[in-house]
């Protein structure tokens, strides 16, 4: 009974170190992430330009030395609360331990012991406290470890939504779908008004679709519902009769081929960029350069040093390309993708109106193979969809050809008209 004494207060004082330790880092997640971010924008060559032209380093540098300084004091507080629990626990466990010795010695004098066995009880008892601290210890490290780990294990045990196995073929992927949103609502966690509201829509297989609005009209909250990445807060989208809801995420994905505004530039080559479109057919060079010429990206392709294998981005020593030629490599990666649903998220707006004009005249010829759902504000190319849906306020208020949308004098022909006259303005 004295040795678990002896061995429980520093147990006790290595448990609360270990959780509150753990409390610490778990709060101060979201700063770690900020420190991150300070250092990327420092050193990322798509934000270092404007850090030197608006002379922002050394204000960065000022967040970043507050941010960890604020990291210092905390841990230094926490140090400071185990070394008061420690030292007291430790007087603890030494005051049990040495009223044990005494107990011994007492022992000794008083005759109830010889003196052999008192030297014999003080070596065991003091062996038996070393083990069980020991033990005690060692079982707090666990805790802390398992505190820890406990994160590890939350993310492991996620769904993993990419198959080991994906398709070869592509042929139920290639295949156009019918898309049907029914009284689709969604609201972004924390906000207080929904960013679309009761959307109804049909995509008909192989039907061009553009959806056109002011900024802000729930454009891209739609795509991102389409796209799987947010979950409808009410109603249900179907593919081909199917709630997405139901769906693997990985069978979803394979037919879906989308470009986002903000789309990916990978530090690969350009056969790379373009390959993992579609991973089985990565190493496919006539699929890459049938995407090549599909993305009107043929020109590129040929002023580049090594052509198809040229490195892309500054990261390892590769060519860089402006936002245009990149968004090209993107629609290449799109088209490059076996999939019957095509997804364009203002994809060409870092082209000038000629070279977008010729990526949907590309698009006009793909899409019997195709359902496309395109944005962009360049009305010269909306009129070129099958069926154009005007988004206003979260929910869709016009919906018809162009022609149609014109004759009505609606929001459609308004934005219309407005472009229009900016342009017959600027040619004088």
């Amino acid at each position: 009974m004295v040795l678990v004494l002896t061995g429980v207060p520093p147990f006790i004082a290595e448990t609360r170190h270990g959780r509150e330790l753990f409390a610490l880092q778990r709060a101060r997640t979201q700063r770690n992430r900020q420190g991150f971010y300070l250092e990327t924008t420092l050193t990322t060559e798509s934000t270092v330009k404007e850090v030197k032209l608006l002379g922002l380093s050394r204000w960065i540098i000022d967040r970043y030395r507050e941010l960890h300084e604020g990291f210092h004091l905390e841990e230094v507080a926490l140090h400071r609360r185990r070394a008061r629990w420690s030292v007291g626990l430790s007087l603890l466990s030494s005051g049990a331990f040495y009223l044990a010795y005494v107990a011994i010695v007492r022992g000794a004098l008083t005759g109830a012991i010889t003196l052999g066995a008192m030297t014999l009880y003080l070596m065991v008892f003091r062996q038996g406290q070393t083990a069980m601290q020991a033990a005690l210890t060692g079982l707090a490290r666990i805790y802390e470890d398992n505190l820890f780990m406990a994160n590890l294990f939350e993310f492991l045990g996620m769904p993993d939504d990419e198959p080991d196995a994906p398709p070869v073929d592509g042929t139920d992927s290639e295949r156009p779908p019918e898309v049907r949103f029914e009284h689709v609502s969604f609201r972004y966690p924390g906000a207080e008004r929904d960013a679309l509201t009761d959307i109804s829509l049909t995509l008909h297989p192989g039907e061009t679709v553009a959806l056109v609005g002011r900024n802000g009209a729930g454009k891209t909250t739609l795509v991102k519902l389409l796209t799987g990445l947010h979950r409808p807060t009410s109603g249900r989208i179907l593919l081909d009769g199917v709630d997405l809801a139901t769906m693997p995420a990985h069978a979803y994905r394979a037919r879906l081929a989308v470009v986002l505004q903000d789309f990916a530039r990978f530090q690969f080559t350009v056969a790379e960029n373009i390959g993992v479109g579609w991973l089985p057919a990565r190493a496919d060079r006539a699929s890459i350069e049938r995407s090549v010429r599909d993305a009107g990206a043929e020109e590129l392709v040929a002023r580049l040093p090594q052509g198809l294998d040229t490195p892309l981005g500054r990261a390892f020593g590769g060519d860089d390309l402006s936002v245009g030629q990149w968004q090209r490599v993107a629609l290449a990666r799109a088209f490059m993708r076996r999939s019957g649903l095509l997804v364009l998220d203002e994809p060409t707006a870092a082209l000038d109106a000629e070279a977008e004009h010729e990526v949907f005249e590309r698009l006009q010829a793909l899409k019997a193979t195709r359902t496309a759902v395109l944005i962009t504000h360049r009305f010269s190319t909306v009129r070129m969809a099958d069926r154009i849906v005007v988004v206003d306020g979260g929910r869709i208020t016009e919906e018809g050809p162009h022609a149609a949308l014109i004759a009505r004098g609606g929001t459609y022909a308004t934005l219309f008209n407005l472009q229009a006259e900016g342009y017959r303005e600027m040619g004088g």
